[in-house]
Order: C-alpha cells, then sequence, then structure tokens
C-alpha cells in the first residue's frame, strides 16, 4: 500500500518525509509530525528535515506554509528547524526558496531548496 507521504527517522537524527501524492493528506502529515516535534523537543535543540518532493508535481504548497505558520505560532517557544526540500530541477525552484525565505525571515528557521539530484549536498547541509 502507497501512502500519501512517508515519514522515517534517518540514522543521522534527519525527519525525513517522502510525498508520494500531491494531497493536502500528504500535507497533514508533515503538519501532524511537526506539532508533535514542538511539543517534544526541547527548545534548545534543533529538528532536522528533509521534504522530499522527487515525485510531486502540484504539492499543496499554500495550504501547508498556511497551516505550518499557523501551528508555529502556538508554539512561541520551541526547538527551531533545519531544513531542505528535494525537488525536480525548475527554473521556478529560486522563486519558491526566495518566496520561503520571506516567510521565515523573523525567525530562527532556515530552509533551503535543493534538486533531489543534490540530495547529498541537502544532508551536508541540514546537519550543518
Amino acid at each position: 500500500m502507497m501512502y500519501d507521504c512517508e515519514y522515517e527517522i534517518l540514522d543521522n537524527g534527519i525527519h525525513y518525509f517522502r510525498v508520494r501524492r500531491d494531497t493536502r493528506a500528504a500535507a497533514d502529515v508533515i503538519i501532524t509530525v511537526f506539532e508533535l516535534l514542538y511539543q517534544e523537543t526541547p527548545p534548545d535543540q534543533l529538528i532536522r528535515y528533509i521534504i522530499d518532493l522527487r515525485e510531486s508535481r502540484k504539492f499543496p504548497f499554500g495550504y501547508a506554509l498556511g497551516e505550518l505558520r499557523t501551528m508555529a505560532a502556538r508554539y512561541p517557544v520551541r526547538a527551531f528547524t533545519r531544513g531542505a526540500t528535494l525537488q525536480p530541477p525548475s527554473p521556478l525552484s529560486a522563486l519558491a526558496d526566495s518566496m520561503l525565505q520571506v516567510l521565515i525571515r523573523h525567525t530562527n528557521d532556515r530552509t533551503k531548496y535543493f534538486p533531489y539530484t543534490d540530495y547529498p549536498m541537502a544532508i551536508e547541509w541540514v546537519l550543518r
């Protein structure tokens, strides 16, 4: 059975999400896990993650980002995040990355887009 989004914790401690279908249910998996991580991770620790969108074409970013921002506001004292989003190479990646940086500019969260072919570089960046 294929799920809309698969989740696992890698040996290096990175929370890894692989989106299989572009659905709100896939986004809800990510949102639900982040809420649990915000509840359970001490504020002095860092949550490291990768969201793998290599199979995605129309992920509901607007929905997911809105829900994540609303949820993060409920946790003013929380662990910060450092994450990478892997996606198919696209000229729109730079634009999407710029928009995301604007959304998180007033936080200590860090995120960056990578082409899925740069998986090793994404891992290295997340582990910094």
